[in-house]
């Protein structure tokens, strides 16, 4: 009797696992298409990859099938984004943990070359806080893939202080790396550090000969490492920038490619994108972007690395591009390799206890006082904006602009300020010279009046009878970037519900405006709209779902003076 229970508990067991695996494939063979429905795939399962055990591919497809159907895929929607990372959570959840089908931007002849075998040891940087777990498994299992492995050395991975409560994701990437064939390092900070501080944590740990820096939201191919080696094994004090994909909220269209614009810096420090050159050859770039990169262990500890001092994140891309202009080689921009990066609605506002407002100023003032002379930066005001909108004290950071300092006259850094300018500054110069116009912006017939705001710390908007004095009407500058500007530094930001402008950060996203049928709208298909019965402008949804209290305004630009007549204003 007894072994009679013990053969038919074994047969449930049975059927109810072969059951579970059946309904495991199926969960994993449906798909999220465009009418918001779910189907059935009759493809395959992907294949295994050379790094996974036996365990570790069961553990992804089991891990896939969860992330897919924990989304609630069904309820998906371009309009709908969490209201964590500014992400279309469900959607981004649907694509394959590992993609077969990521595009591919490259220039065609790109495809065709051949590189040398690189002796490089490859360690990868990847920091995350707060991540969408389905972003930071496509992160390192594409770049882990797109590797060579005799390149690959080990991949670090940073949660920088991630709630736990909220996304308890540590412990299931544990899981995973803890299964792979090649090396991974997963790393816990207790609380949030900062973008800055985990990635320079990061680079000084790194036992690779070579350090990879990437975003934890990419999605790389294979293909995009051997152009960047091929540049640090011919000269160890280069640093080799892919170029960037920026996708859409929906991680589905290109929203801005890189390899047409690359970064520099004003006179300000602010940053700027110029047109870049055509063609699939590297070509010197003023700053890498800070998403990726590719530099020698040996230059980085040369240098003192990136971000001593530093807060959140912010101009620690900067700080290694003047410090590789200034006392290495050169910082190139490589069109035959390319990422995708999963762009969000909104950058990081916090890390730590630090706004970034706060964190931006600060990081900028170490690199001016540290590399750049001061009496460069008097009409910027540094010192006043500090006190106005930081609680920072610089004489607090005296020793780091002195170690920043040594740096430069240990590594006798030849190249100074009035080179960098000479080299790299007229083509940035010049983009304030491609403003078109300078308007007067109008809705429904009035007048808009952008005006400071202490308590939110930037330019807000209002509408008045076009009557009003014009002394209280500021002039408007829509650029060649797709940007709505007032007083050169500040942009029409469509991060938060309100009309308001932002210090220009020139990512684009959600300072991108589209000016369409006498409408604004941001990539996200947010508008400008005007509150019914009041003078008070918004930014809300272009097609609302339910009834409204809000239209969607008539908006004009009415031209004050275009780039020619200037000196007429």
């Amino acid at each position: 009797m007894v072994r009679f229970h013990i053969r038919r508990v074994l047969t449930n067991v049975t059927i109810c696992s072969i059951f579970g695996f059946i309904f495991t494939l199926t969960f994993y063979s449906k798909s999220y298409n465009s009418s918001n429905s779910i189907q059935i795939n009759s493809s395959s399962l992907p294949p295994k990859l050379y790094f996974e055990t036996e365990d570790s591919y069961a553990l992804r497809l089991k891990l896939q099938a969860k992330i897919k159907f924990g989304s609630k895929i069904k309820e998906a929607d371009p309009e709908f984004f969490n209201s964590r990372e500014g992400y279309n959570e469900s959607y981004l959840d649907s694509i394959p943990l590992v993609r077969e089908d990521t595009p591919d931007f490259r220039p065609p002849v790109c495809h065709n070359l051949t590189y040398p075998v690189s002796p490089a040891r490859v360690s990868v940087i990847i920091n995350y806080h707060n991540e969408l777990l389905s972003l930071i498994l496509r992160s390192m299992y594409s770049v882990i893939r797109a590797i060579p492995p005799h390149n690959f050395h080990e991949l670090i991975l940073i949660d920088d202080g991630s709630d736990l409560d909220k996304f308890p994701h540590f412990h299931i990437i544990q899981q995973i790396t803890e299964t792979l064939t090649v090396q991974v390092r997963h790393i816990r900070f207790d609380s949030n550090e900062g973008l800055v501080y985990s990635r320079r944590y990061g680079c000084m740990v790194a036992t690779g000969d070579t350090l990879l820096v990437l975003d934890s939201h990419v999605d790389i191919s294979p293909g995009f490492i051997e152009p960047l080696l091929a540049i640090t094994d011919r000269s160890y004090q280069a640093v080799a920038s892919p170029i960037i994909q920026f996708l859409d909220n929906l991680g589905s269209t290109k929203v801005w490619a890189h390899n047409e614009s690359f970064l520099g810096f004003d006179p300000y420090l602010t940053w700027i994108y110029t047109p870049a050159p055509k063609g699939h050859d590297p070509y010197h770039g003023a700053s890498i972007l800070g998403g990726a990169f590719v530099a020698t262990k040996r230059f980085l500890e040369e240098v003192d690395y990136f971000g001593r001092g530093m807060v959140g994140w912010g101009y620690e891309n900067i700080e290694i591009s003047l410090k590789t202009w200034m006392c290495g080689d050169a910082v190139y921009y490589v069109p035959c390799s390319q990422i995708l990066h999963y762009n969000a609605k909104r950058s990081p506002i916090k890390h730590g206890d630090r706004f970034k407002p706060a964190f931006y100023l600060h990081n900028a003032a170490l690199v001016i006082k540290s590399y750049l002379p001061e009496h460069n930066f008097q009409d910027f005001s540094l010192d006043y904006h500090l006190q106005k909108r930081s609680d920072f004290d610089m004489a607090d950071y005296d020793h780091v602009i002195r170690e920043n300092k040594r740096v430069l006259e240990k590594n006798q850094c030849s190249r100074d300020y009035p080179w960098l300018r000479k080299k790299l500054m007229p083509k940035i110069e010049s983009f304030d010279a491609d403003t078109l116009v300078a308007h007067t912006l109008k809705v429904d017939g009035d007048c808009v009046v952008v005006d400071w705001s202490p308590d939110k710390k930037s330019w807000n908007g209002t509408v008045v009878p076009c009557g009003a004095p014009k002394s209280i009407r500021k002039n408007l500058r829509m650029t060649i970037w797709e940007e709505v500007r007032i007083h050169d530094r500040y942009c029409l930001d469509f991060g938060r519900s309100t009309f308001y402008f932002n210090l220009c950060h020139f990512g684009l996203g959600m300072q991108r405006v589209y000016f369409e049928n006498n409408r604004l709208r941001s990539i996200t298909n947010e508008c400008v709209v005007r509150y019914n019965d009041t003078n008070r402008l918004g930014v809300a949804p272009c097609y609302p779902r339910v009834q409204s209290n809000y239209t969607i305004p008539f908006i004009e630009f009415e031209v004050m003076y275009n780039r020619h007549d200037r000196k007429n204003r």
